[in-house]
């Protein structure tokens, strides 16, 4: 199992570029081809962490058996997967996390006492 965290800084979207970077040698390290999908993904959960989220926020990736975990945790109020996949493809913007849902596995979002939010990817890591 190999694993990688980041931490984020609310409303630093100068950083994102070089998160992405860090993730998508992370996922090359690991024997990732294409990490193309895996940094849209990526990107798209940052950013709206980063977009929606209160600090504290971090990114957690852990690759066991041929498959990524991408778990993205902050402060704030929490939301409705099902609502934000219901967004329909012909507004503007809210189709981040509807891409994330189709080149993922699994897309889950969930609130315990330990995280506010936690949004979670799961994907296969070739």
């Amino acid at each position: 199992m190999a694993t990688k965290e980041w931490g984020l800084r609310g409303k630093d979207f100068a950083s994102i570029a070089q998160l992405r970077h860090e993730f998508r040698e992370f996922m090359r390290s690991l024997g990732a081809g294409d990490t193309v999908p895996h940094e849209i993904i990526f990107g798209e959960l940052v950013t709206n962490a980063m977009r929606y989220g209160e600090n504290p926020m971090s990114v957690n990736a852990c690759v066991e058996n041929g498959a990524v975990r991408l778990r993205v945790n902050c402060a704030g109020h929490c939301f409705d997967l099902n609502e934000r996949l219901a967004t329909s493809p012909s507004l503007y913007g809210g189709r981040g996390l509807q891409i994330v849902a189709k080149l993922s596995d699994s897309l889950t979002v969930a609130a315990n006492e330990d995280c506010p939010c936690c949004v979670t990817a799961t994907f296969p890591l070739v």
